[in-house]
């Protein structure tokens, strides 16, 4: 995922009121810092590629720390980016399943690589959807 399309949802947030938005990323930053971080928010995103039918390892490893450390009570949203055969959203909800009390929120986004009018579109639903709970 790059990096300005989480901006792009981080102002969107901001926009729509949310008052504390914070972006981390796995493949670069501290992956203790990040477990912290998403039992410290009731509102999380997660936003990766499709990677071999499967997800980016590192957003694979951090959601089985969640998992491991009984993630719950949360509201969950998701964003995938992929170029074909876009699974990541898929894949990343199964995982969660296993977690106890999450609410996922039932619009999404998906990037075919570059952002388009469409994922913009879903952009804005999400961030309305995750604004309102």
């Amino acid at each position: 995922m790059y990096i300005l399309q989480f901006m792009a949802i981080k102002e969107k947030l901001k926009e729509k009121g949310m008052a504390e938005v914070r972006v981390m990323e796995l493949a670069v930053g501290d992956k203790s810092e990040a477990v912290a971080e998403a039992f410290r928010y009731h509102k999380i995103i997660f936003a990766t590629t499709t990677y071999n039918g499967d997800i980016f390892p590192a957003m694979r490893e951090f959601i089985s720390c969640l998992v491991e450390r009984n993630f719950s009570n949360k509201v969950v949203a998701f964003v995938e980016n992929g170029s074909w055969a876009t699974m990541a959203t898929k894949v990343m909800r199964e995982k969660l399943e296993k977690c106890k009390g999450l609410k996922f929120v039932d619009s999404s986004v998906k990037i075919t690589s570059v952002l388009s009018e469409e994922s913009v579109t879903q952009m804005d639903k999400l961030t309305e959807e995750l604004c309102k709970l």
